[in-house]
């Protein structure tokens, strides 16, 4: 479901009021006219610099969602790119008719899972692989059904990124190790994952 943005102005206010709200690197996002007043976000952004399409229109009726942006970045050669895992990219919007209204949207990379099997990792050398892309910080996460020996974990090593599997692996844990993850960001995504790490 895409958000939307609200602009309003209360009566005997000066200015309308932004929401300031966060969407994920695919999401549409709308802004809604709760006034009367006409409103014309004219958005700009940090970097590295989402494309927004599909500007919003000059008004916007009351109690109506008129389509504001998509967000997609893109490389210096025009390459589409992810977005930062669990940092946001600002989308910063000003109304074009009333000076002084601005807003923001934080927007965040789409949460996935890295592939099923990891990075190996080697006996008696400290190994990390992360586990999950993209996201809204914070993560909780589980781990069900592991085989792993004792000196590998998971665990969340960077409170902006999602779990990682991190450890040295000691000199009888070379073989082939197992686990589910499900993991959820503060948005409500999860990705629920089979991992295969092998040690050699």
């Amino acid at each position: 479901m895409s958000d939307h943005v609200t602009i309003t102005r209360p009566k005997g206010a000066p200015l309308a009021s932004f929401d300031t709200i966060s969407a994920s690197q695919s999401e549409m996002v709308f802004w809604k006219n709760e006034d009367s007043e006409p409103h014309f976000p004219t958005f700009s952004t940090g970097t590295p610099a989402p494309v927004l399409a599909n500007q919003a229109g000059p008004h916007g009726t009351s109690d109506s969602l008129q389509p504001a942006l998509a967000v997609t970045t893109f490389d210096n050669k025009g390459n589409p790119i992810p977005l930062p895992q669990g940092q946001c990219v600002p989308a910063n919007y000003t109304c074009s008719l009333h000076q002084g209204e601005t807003g923001v949207i934080n927007c965040y990379a789409d949460f996935y899972s890295q592939p099923s099997q990891l990075t190996g990792f080697t006996r008696g050398v400290l190994g990390t692989a992360n586990l999950t892309t993209g996201g809204m910080p914070t993560f909780t996460f589980r781990v069900s059904n592991s085989n792993l020996p004792q000196s590998l974990n998971v665990k969340i090593i960077d409170p902006q990124q999602g779990p990682a599997v991190t450890g040295t692996p000691g000199p009888g844990d070379a073989g082939n190790f197992a686990f589910d993850l499900y993991c959820e960001d503060s948005g409500g995504n999860n990705v629920t994952q089979t991992y295969l790490l092998i040690v050699s």
